[in-house]
């Protein structure tokens, strides 16, 4: 998987806030909840490449475009851009969602 991701979970940074980066992992949880609006499926998961984890948040559009099928354990690739939260930690809004052939 490291072939396709930009870098590891460990070395985002402030620099990559707003920048779209490709990054991969497994997936260590995945919680689905609907919208208020709408009442439409989205999801956080969370993954991780063994030096960190990070949270994904992957809004309507782009559950219902792949990321119904993907499950704890799923190694996935993530395209997205980096967010900070209020407490400091990092997160990923994902643009896209893939679940590699390995």
């Amino acid at each position: 998987i490291n072939e396709y991701t930009e870098i590891k979970l460990h070395e985002i940074n402030d620099l990559h806030l707003g920048k779209p980066l490709v990054l991969g992992g497994y997936v260590v949880k995945k919680n689905v909840i609907s919208t208020k609006r709408g009442n439409r499926e989205m999801a956080f998961i969370t993954i991780s490449d063994d030096t960190d984890s990070i949270e994904i948040i992957v809004f309507p559009d782009v559950y219902q475009n792949g990321a119904r099928g993907i499950d704890e354990d799923h190694v996935i690739l993530v395209e997205g851009k980096v967010d900070k939260q209020d407490d400091g930690s990092f997160k990923v809004i994902a643009n896209k969602l893939l679940i590699p052939e390995l």
